[in-house]
């Protein structure tokens, strides 16, 4: 049968027309063989099958320039730049990042739970040469690969890579009925099927992002952040993501994992129609599982938590912060569980402090971490931490480097056990360590600083150490100021005596010291205690043999003589004065508002309530106060629970945990002289002494006692100290000692 010889005509381009023209051999309409008919490039039969050849191996690519799609062919530059990026040999050997294909699910598997996308193809690999158009869609960690080979015949994905299956390891098996560039199943030994491919368990194929031991053609152990369904069959998917809730259908059945699920376990096997859902075991970053493995929370820190609590009472708290955030330490406010917020490291201070290597905050406590134990706020400067505040009943040492017990009220710093090193800012270090609001409280003692320091021993009180620097006397002296002009301070001198000074008679005792109630120089009178002329000063109207009965504005009167509240001793009896008589008394009684006399205190008081005489409310010095009786008694004296210092004569009653008496002096060779007003005359030395503890009670042979200094004390009856019995703490050694 005869061909029909008439021409082929084709609508092609001027571009196009040529290029037919010259892969024929013609130079173009002009030439035989080719030539126009009505604007189409026509040639006659003779070429025809010359033309279809060239068209299939040649024209087709180069006409194009693209990728043929749909029946037509699309331009890599234009209308294909959406799908393709490269063209070869008339196909898309690179599609765009993440182009969306119309191809069937082939469960394409992802490291990471947010790239768990399926059904896309990404750029397209090496891996993925000879795969079939939109087919390289198989994502397995970073990298994607072939779920169908073109060459449908002879080749399917092994480890995701088109190969001959022909006597391949991975015993790849095609479809039965008709290959189509798939595995069926799989027969070799550690292969598994996956996506229509054969995967190898090996460690250095990509299957083993997915399992770690396979068997009969399907995973038997999954790797982490993954799951094999029990009993699958080898013509299916047999391996799951721990966060893929869409699944795997197995039968009629569905595998899947849980939404944002790290690791997990397989479920048991499905016996009926349900879907079977993995035990998750953890979350990805930010969550936490519930108690039973079906649900991934989120932690209570949305934004900086990386890792958070899951049982407890401090459920969904942070233990670890996202390296990422801007509040990336941790700090930790719950030692138990190690858990707590998540802060800058510049908000790791007062109770925390920061170590950069483990981007946390710890507690000042954590000597584990460099802390210091029982520090409860610290300060850390370069790699050294101080504490500035310990745990109840502790404080810092002076170098802030540990916390030492010490329960003084008041104390800021204590380098040995309940001996205080240094007081707070308004408070004052006695010289046994303990912290009192005056020094003047201890007797004769001045603040030098914030620590109190002895006076010379002539002084009942003093402005600094040394000779002339009395502020007050004990009894018995008087004080004469260094300066009449300025009186600060000045010298103890012996007290009145009968004819001495031009004084006739010492009849007035202010704080246990005899001073002059009248002159023997009858136009005189005494001043402050001293015979003085009333015409150089006149702060007397009225002198009677004298006496002084009418003093001067700025003066008030007492026992025949005028006082100013301004020196000694006048200003330790009257505070206020008006019209020459006292207002305001310094003992706290109620001044007689018609004499302007100071009804006198308790003689052992110093001062006193307003209307109760016998009610002290402070003590002269060698005495201390009674707060709970409201009685003065001798620092060598037992009051109720408080213990006496044998020897001691100046002393102070302090505020703690404890009962104390503070020995600050003790006497030598002291002598007495009692008078009505209940102040003793001594002569002493001054010696600086430790505190009294009253602690636990103990028994020892039946008798009563208590612990003094870690010292037994009687009571009463014997007590042991050494390997000697003493009979009463009096027998004793002096407890007045320097604490060591």
């Amino acid at each position: 049968m005869a061909w029909a010889r008439r021409p082929v005509c084709l609508a092609l381009s001027g571009r196009e027309s040529h290029a037919l023209a010259e892969a024929l051999g013609h130079g173009g309409p002009d030439r035989g063989g080719w030539g126009a008919q009505e604007g189409h490039s026509c040639i006659d039969d003779s070429a025809w099958w010359a033309l279809l050849l060239l068209l299939q191996l040649v024209l087709y690519p180069m006409l194009c320039g693209g990728v043929p799609a749909r029946g037509g062919c699309y331009s890599i530059s234009v209308i294909g730049s959406g799908v393709c990026r490269e063209a070869r040999d008339g196909a898309c050997m690179g599609y765009v990042e993440e182009h969306a294909v119309d191809s069937e699910r082939h469960g394409v598997q992802s490291s990471r739970a947010h790239e768990n996308r399926k059904g896309v193809e990404r750029v397209r690999e090496a891996q993925c040469t000879n795969c079939e158009a939109n087919s390289c869609n198989v994502l397995i960690g970073e990298n994607t690969y072939c779920s169908k080979c073109s060459n449908t015949n002879t080749e399917a994905p092994i480890d995701g890579v088109c190969k001959a299956i022909s006597n391949d390891p991975s015993g790849c098996q095609a479809k039965s009925d008709s290959a189509d560039g798939t595995c069926a199943s799989c027969t070799g030994a550690n292969y598994f099927l996956h996506s229509g491919g054969c995967y190898s368990t090996a460690e250095d194929k990509p299957g083993r992002t997915l399992c770690t031991a396979a068997s009969g053609g399907v995973c038997t152990t999954a790797t982490a952040g993954y799951f094999a369904i029990p009993n699958a069959p080898n013509t299916g998917e047999s391996v799951v993501k721990c966060d893929d809730t869409t699944g795997v259908i197995v039968g009629s059945n569905t595998y899947k994992g849980v939404d944002k699920c790290a690791t997990c376990t397989a479920p048991s096997s499905v016996t009926v129609r349900e879907a079977k859902t993995a035990i998750c075991k953890s979350c990805i970053e930010g969550y936490y599982v519930d108690s039973d493995g079906s649900v991934c929370i989120q932690c209570t820190d949305t934004t900086n938590c990386a890792v958070c609590l899951a049982t407890g009472t401090n459920k969904g708290k942070c233990t670890e912060c996202k390296s990422s955030s801007s509040n990336n330490y941790l700090k930790i406010t719950d030692t138990e569980t190690q858990s707590g917020d998540c802060v800058a490291q510049a908000a790791c201070t007062g109770t925390h402090f920061p170590v950069a290597a483990d981007k946390k905050c710890y507690p000042c406590s954590n000597t584990g971490k460099g802390g210091i134990a029982s520090c409860q706020a610290c300060t850390m400067s370069g790699n050294t931490i101080t504490c500035d505040t310990c745990a109840e009943g502790n404080k810092p040492n002076t170098a802030k480097t540990a916390c030492i017990p010490c329960t003084i009220a008041d104390c800021a710093s204590c380098d040995k056990e309940n001996v205080c090193a240094t007081c707070d800012s308004d408070k004052y270090l006695t010289p046994t360590g303990q912290c009192v609001d005056k020094c003047d409280k201890l007797g004769s003692y001045y603040a030098d600083g914030n620590v109190c320091q002895p006076c010379s021993p002539e002084c009942a009180s003093c402005s600094t150490t040394g000779a002339g620097k009395c502020l007050s006397c004990p009894a018995g002296k008087v004080l004469k100021y260094t300066s009449e002009s300025n009186p600060s301070d000045g010298t103890c001198v012996d007290e009145c005596k009968t004819g001495a000074s031009g004084c006739e008679t010492c009849g007035a005792v202010i704080g246990g010291s005899r001073y002059c109630s009248k002159c023997g120089d009858a136009n005189q009178a005494p001043l402050n205690g001293n015979c003085a002329a009333n015409a150089r000063t006149a702060f007397c109207d009225t002198i009677t043999a004298g006496a002084c009965t009418q003093c001067k504005s700025g003066y008030f009167l007492l026992d025949g003589g005028c006082y100013e509240t301004s020196r000694q001793p006048g200003k330790s009896v009257c505070t206020t004065e008006s019209g020459g008589k006292c207002t305001q008394c310094a003992n706290g009684m109620t001044v007689n508002s018609q004499t302007g006399v100071c009804p006198s205190c308790d003689p052992s008081c110093k001062t006193c309530g307003a209307t109760a005489a016998s009610e002290c409310a402070s003590c002269f010095s060698g005495y201390y106060l009674d707060s709970t009786a409201k009685v003065c008694k001798k620092c060598s004296e037992t009051s109720g629970t408080i213990t006496g210092i044998r020897d001691s004569i100046s002393c102070a009653s302090l505020t703690s945990n404890y009962k104390v008496i503070t020995c600050c002096s003790k006497i030598d060779n002291s002598t007495s002289d009692t008078r009505g007003d209940g102040v003793g005359k001594s002569a002493f030395s001054i010696s600086v002494v430790t505190s009294v503890f009253i602690l636990p009670a103990f028994s020892i042979d039946g008798l009563a006692g208590f612990f003094v200094n870690d010292r037994p004390i009687a009571i009463a009856g014997r007590y042991l100290l050494g390997e000697t019995y003493l009979s009463t703490i009096y027998e004793s050694a002096s407890l007045c000692d320097v604490p060591t």
